[in-house]
């Protein structure tokens, strides 16, 4: 621990009474000296550590914070408050530190036995008259922006009761803040009640970051590992980040915290990211996952660091329940509302669909098993000119049987997300909203065109769709992009 000193003065009161009774009576009163100016004050002054709380009491390590440093700094200023009796003998005399030393600005303190002295960091006109550690705590402003570490935000304090008037003093100041040490968050973001644990990318952070401690607002961002408060009692902290766009605000909250003067605290940042119907907002083009357990959910596209332990599924094509249709390439754009009912993988009614998934695996294989099994089934498919009718899910599900190549990859239960639709063989109108997602080449449809004929449909340029049939026998072969409700 450094120590810092300095020769505060002497105080030498020089009297010369002259008295004359005559031109030869001179009477010259020999030098008095002030009792205290005999007993030179000098100071030095320590500052300490932050104390770790009992919690991390075995773990303690170094910390790369301005905060733990030990030595001051050239023109660091502090006060000095003496107190005798009732009364404030010296009143917040400011002091700077000069290589080693402190020097007194312009009023300066001596010794002085039964007296109780008080010296602060940093220096504040506003402490004149304090009579307290506790009165200078409460009258310190802590800087509501605290992006950065700054040593004059760390409030120090230190008292010493004299009893006999003596030459040195030692003040061994301790803080008077809190120091919360603010630990790497974690991010979730909730989709239909379920927590999903998620990485978010510091590119994907945006601008300052909101701190609340005990009702005061502080600016953080998300470089800021360190925050000065004031202790207290059963408070509540809440902090918020917001991502770079539109998805929503990450809050995380903790209730019941208590705080102690010249410890660090480890504050847990558990970041859940919120939007006004509890959901995430999601967009056409947003990736769409699923986690192990096979739930599933959309992903922001602008997010780098993708969901740990997830696969993606899919691509999220449509938002809501109506489609924008063209028919027989006239461009005539129609819109279309589907009104299916959709059932989960476990045989459960889907009680909302906000938007559909085209997949990300295609299948390449023949429509109809070897021999003529299924296509009777497939002959009662409606077969009529072409419309914008929204019914993929009904046809793939009534007129598809267990024994055709594609409904016998929809029979493995791990391809379907436990809370969507089923995957389905799209019809025409779906097709429409695929197309700038998938590469040009054909793909099945569930309509059927003529008798032994279902229509393909083909992606070509920038969402240009091309129409047309092709027999349904074993022997033809074709790509099939599957779609979910979710």
């Amino acid at each position: 621990m450094k120590q810092y000193t300095s020769f505060l003065h002497f105080i030498l009161l020089l009297a010369v009474i002259m008295t004359s009774c005559n031109l030869d009576d001179t009477y010259t009163d020999s030098l008095t000296t002030n009792p205290d100016a005999t007993k030179p004050l000098y100071i030095s002054v320590n500052r300490t550590k932050f104390l770790t709380d009992g919690k991390d009491a075995e773990t303690r390590v170094t910390h790369d914070s301005n905060y733990d440093v030990i030595e001051f700094k050239n023109d660091d200023r502090i006060g000095i408050i003496g107190i005798s009796g009732n009364n404030i003998i010296f009143n917040n005399y400011q002091y700077k530190y000069n290589n080693g030393n402190w020097e007194a600005i312009s009023d300066f303190c001596y010794a002085q036995a039964n007296t109780t002295y008080i010296a602060y960091y940093p220096y504040n006109s506003k402490m004149s008259g304090k009579r307290s550690e506790k009165e200078i705590l409460d009258a310190f402003e802590i800087p509501v922006d605290q992006k950065s570490t700054k040593d004059e935000n760390d409030l120090m304090a230190a008292t010493i009761n004299v009893t006999a008037s003596q030459k040195q003093i030692t003040f061994n100041m301790r803080h008077l803040l809190s120091l919360l040490v603010l630990q790497t968050p974690t991010y979730k973001y909730k989709w239909d009640n379920t927590k999903i644990p998620i990485t978010l990318h510091y590119s994907n952070i945006s601008g300052d970051d909101e701190f609340n401690y005990n009702g005061i607002t502080y600016t953080t961002n998300q470089n800021t590992k360190y925050l000065l408060v004031k202790p207290g009692e059963n408070l509540s902290i809440e902090a918020k980040r917001w991502e770079n766009g539109y998805r929503g605000i990450f809050t995380c909250k903790t209730t019941g915290v208590s705080t102690t003067a010249n410890c660090r605290h480890k504050i847990k940042l558990d970041y859940t990211l919120l939007s006004t119907d509890g959901n995430m907002v999601f967009v056409k083009g947003d990736p769409f996952y699923k986690t192990s357990s096979n739930f599933g959910f959309p992903y922001p596209q602008e997010w780098k660091d993708k969901p740990s332990g997830c696969t993606k599924i899919g691509t999220i094509v449509n938002i809501g329940k109506e489609f924008n249709v063209v028919i027989k390439d006239r461009g005539e754009e129609t819109k279309s509302t589907d009104n299916q009912t959709y059932t989960t993988i476990n045989n459960e009614n889907l009680t909302t669909v906000r938007g559909y998934v085209a997949s990300e695996e295609t299948v390449y294989d023949r429509l109809l098993p070897w021999g003529d099994e299924g296509q009777a089934e497939l002959n009662k498919i409606p077969k009529k000119e072409l419309d914008n009718n929204i019914h993929g899910f009904s046809y793939t599900y009534q007129y598809y049987t267990k024994s055709m190549p594609y409904i016998q990859y929809l029979q493995n239960k791990d391809k379907h997300p436990s809370n969507t639709s089923k995957w389905f063989i799209p019809g025409v109108a779906e097709m429409n909203v695929i197309g700038k997602y998938k590469k040009e080449q054909n793909y099945w449809t569930c309509d059927r065109k003529s008798d032994q004929e279902i229509f393909y449909v083909r992606y070509e340029g920038f969402e240009k769709l091309t129409i047309g049939g092709i027999k349904y026998d074993e022997r033809n072969y074709c790509n099939a992009i599957f779609m979910l409700a979710f």
